[in-house]
């Protein structure tokens, strides 16, 4: 088109002075001839929107086959040799589908694609989505053994994205993998530098945002193995475990502009889309009872909700909430999801477990143990542990009489005297029955050293009494005396003050009392 362009021009120029065409008809023929020529200069450096994109060699949306829909006819061959192959409707919108593999011997090749791969003279670019969890080879092209052939391959292994050129080391980049999310990925293979044909950089791009880039070696000679996806051609281990969809191949390397065009491209509608915030979480209830499974979701646009028992829809549950009420044992084990639409696309919630339990009275799981102590312990504790449907009440008992306000798993005791010696028990009731604990003695230890008729605790008490005279010089700090009742002083529930005012004092008792003997003989 430039050549003709300037023939014109010449011609024009060549035309007598009398004839001289004028300045606005001049502008007029140059106009179309400059559109003309930026119009081809667009089509050599970037593609039409007619066409598709500049170096795509291969599309595909996996929509129930393995067909190419670029137009260049590289469809693929799938062999599912005791392997699983499947087309699942689980990502954008209800009609599109997506490619799921199941792991095993399921092998899938691309016969005319031999050759694609990064070498040393092009850039290679790969795009798609991948659903975490996922495992195995994205894509893979083997060598066949043969130096003079080069081969690479893509692979995650549950934790990282791995680029291999057959050359050296794999490179590995850390993935930002989230339970059943779906994950835009792009791969480019571009030059490192002009003259260095053996090496060239892999960028990850996640999400449209770059993760990452390394140097990597390559074989400049081309590849000549098919392509296999979910696998790599001549093995059997390796093969992908997981769901993908929208493949693209191009056979350069993708400028950033590109990368994030080709990201909001693949992403339009998409935020229209269901997106649940909250999945339903799996309850345990016991039969009888009412149980609620629960989604929230950021809609976008006006959605319905389709709630399923075991991939069965249950007739007139179209609410964000599922509520079952007198709940049989027979609903035992049933798995609960929700299908969310709107006009944009549709999506599953994940799936909730739902366990029924039998109604069954308290029974004792952890009996409490006899205790034996020293007069003054600073603290004696009597536990239970138990069982049963509903809530557990519990009710501590001394000698046959409840201990007031003691009604929890555990029975404390702070500083025990004489009078705490004797039988305890819990009564522990629910609203199907109760059930009484072993009753177990607590024992309380005297000691009187200098056998004057008090007991050593009881002289250590005088001791620290800021009302008696300090004869020896050994006074030790105060403790007060109890404000109400005996009981109310070693219950740790009834006097909960005591304990921080009391702490030093009865730390020194504590030990004191542990060696009472030698002390009052060294006296």
């Amino acid at each position: 088109m430039s050549h003709h362009g300037g023939v014109l021009l010449r011609s024009w120029r060549a035309q007598p002075s009398a004839t001289k065409v004028p300045r606005h008809q001049a502008l007029r023929l140059w106009f179309p001839i400059f559109l003309g020529l930026l119009i081809a200069y667009r089509g050599w450096g970037a593609p039409t929107a007619s066409g598709p994109p500049l170096g795509l060699v291969a599309y595909y949306p996996f929509d129930g086959d393995l067909q190419d829909v670029s137009g260049f006819q590289r469809h693929a061959v799938s062999d599912p040799v005791g392997g699983t192959l499947r087309f699942l409707s689980t990502r954008k919108v209800a009609p599109s589908q997506v490619l799921s593999l199941g792991g095993s011997n399921v092998s899938i090749t691309i016969p005319s694609l031999a050759g694609f791969g990064p070498n040393g003279y092009r850039g290679t670019t790969v795009s798609l989505w991948m659903r975490c969890p996922i495992q195995g080879y994205l894509l893979g092209c083997a060598r066949e053994s043969v130096p003079e052939q080069s081969s690479f391959s893509i692979r995650t292994d549950g934790m990282r994205l791995m680029v291999s050129s057959g050359v050296g080391d794999e490179l590995g980049f850390g993935f930002p993998e989230s339970p059943n999310d779906w994950r835009h990925v792009v791969v480019v293979f571009s030059r490192s530098t002009q003259t260095n044909e053996k090496e060239m950089v892999v960028q990850l791009w996640v999400d449209g945002r770059a993760v990452g880039a390394a140097p990597i070696r390559v074989n400049p000679m081309q590849l000549k193995t098919p392509l296999t996806l979910g696998g790599i051609s001549g093995t059997a281990h390796g093969r992908l475990q997981g769901e993908i969809d929208t493949l693209r191949l191009f056979n350069r390397a993708l400028p950033p502009e590109e990368v994030l065009n080709l990201y909001a491209q693949d992403t339009v509608g998409i935020e229209k889309i269901p997106v649940l915030f909250l999945q339903p979480q799996a309850q345990s209830v016991e039969k009888g009872r009412e149980v609620t499974f629960r989604v929230v979701a950021q809609l976008g646009l006006p959605a319905t909700f389709q709630w399923q028992c075991d991939g069965l829809t249950l007739p007139g549950a179209t609410a964000p909430e599922l509520t079952l009420s007198n709940v049989p044992p027979s609903l035992d084990g049933g798995r609960y999801r929700v299908f969310v639409q709107n006009a944009q696309g549709a999506i599953f919630s994940e799936p909730a477990l739902l366990t029924v339990y039998p109604l069954t009275p308290p029974s004792i799981v952890l009996q409490p143990a006899p205790i034996e102590v020293a007069e003054g312990e600073p603290e004696v504790v009597f536990q239970v542990a138990s069982k049963g449907s509903g809530e557990l009440r519990y009710q501590w008992q001394f000698n046959g009489k409840n201990l007031p306000q003691e009604t929890g798993e555990r029975l404390v005791l702070r500083h025990v005297r004489p009078f705490a010696y004797g039988r305890y028990r819990v009564r522990v009731t629910n609203f199907y029955g109760f059930v009484w604990s072993d009753e177990v003695s607590l024992t309380v230890n005297t000691y009187d050293a200098d056998e004057d008729g008090l007991t050593d605790y009881e002289e250590l008490l005088l001791k620290t009494d800021p009302q008696k005279p300090d004869y020896y010089g050994d006074r030790l700090p105060p403790i007060p005396a109890p404000e109400t009742s005996t009981w109310q002083e070693i219950l740790v529930t009834s006097n909960p003050s005591s304990p921080g005012r009391r702490s030093m004092a009865l730390a020194v008792l504590q030990i004191l009392l542990r060696m009472s003997h030698i002390w009052w003989i060294d006296l």
